[in-house]
Formats: C-alpha cells, structure tokens, sequence
C-alpha cells in the first residue's frame, strides 16, 4: 500500500513540476500567432502569382499555428522568394491540378485519397 502512494505522489510531483501553465501556453500560442501573421504578411509581400491564395489556404488549414507549422511557413516564404512560381503549385487548387494529372498518367493500385489536400510543401 506504502508503494501505491509513494507511485501516485511520484507521479503527481512529476506532472506538477514539468506541466506546462495555462499562462505559459496562452504566450506561447500568442507567440507562434504573431510569427505566423508576420510570415503570411512576408508572403503575400513578395507578390507572386498564387502567394495570396497560399496564404489564405494557410490560415483557413492552420488557424492555430503549432511550431512545425510555422517552421514548414518559413521554408516555403524562402522558396517563394526564391522562386516565384512554386506559390501557385503549393495551394490547395494547385495540389488539385497536381493530383488531378498524376491520375491521368498512373491508376492507383490502393486507391486515392479523395480529402483536399493542404497547402504547402
């Protein structure tokens, strides 16, 4: 019985001491908020055919930003900058078209995913 509670204290400590505060995560949420909005305006900045439709697919797909999400935001604002063109193919409408051609030329042999794909890389 001594073991049980010593278990459930040692647990208990444990989860207190590495938990993350409410307050903690509302700064950090508000943090990843404020790179995501900055990245999104640097997008639409650069003025490539398909940058605002990418930006837009990107808020509506990823409303509250996660770390790996505003990572994945920064590679592709580098890419765009650095070519213009891959905006258009990283929206929603160009992964359409994208997977719309590659049926043309193969037949699945599992099958297709028929859910929107999401924007990026």
């Amino acid at each position: 019985m001594k073991w049980l509670f010593l278990v459930a204290a040692l647990i208990a400590a444990i989860y207190v001491f590495t938990g993350e505060s409410e307050a903690d995560r509302n700064i950090r949420l508000d943090t990843l908020s404020a790179k995501q909005a900055a990245l999104l305006v640097e997008l639409q900045d650069t003025l490539a055919p398909g940058a605002s439709s990418l930006a837009a697919d990107w808020l509506k797909a990823y409303p509250t930003p996660t770390a790996e999400n505003v990572s994945e935001l920064q590679v592709i604002v580098a890419q765009v900058k650095a070519d213009p063109a891959t905006a258009e193919r990283m929206t929603v409408a160009g992964k359409r078209d994208a997977r719309a051609k590659l049926r043309q030329v193969m037949t699945p042999v599992v099958g297709w995913s028929d859910s929107d794909p999401k924007p990026g890389l």
